[in-house]
């Protein structure tokens, strides 16, 4: 496991949570529309890759920098 505060800072890893229930349907079919490809350069599909990668972190900016 990682220890967050360490890698990300205490601020940042406050902001890192990890979703126990996971992506939502939605979600998910827009995950896999934009990165099929990538999927497949890996010589996974959509459900290995999510067997394999099955937890997802949500990150809640604290501030947007525009320029």
């Amino acid at each position: 496991m990682i220890d967050t505060t360490t890698t990300l800072g205490a601020r940042a890893a406050e902001r890192l949570v990890l979703d126990p229930a996971g992506l939502s349907t939605e979600e998910r079919a827009r995950y896999d529309a934009r990165y099929r490809a990538a999927m497949a350069d890996l010589g996974m599909s959509p459900e290995q890759f999510h067997a394999a990668y099955s937890e997802v972190l949500r990150f809640t900016p604290e501030r947007l920098r525009g320029f």
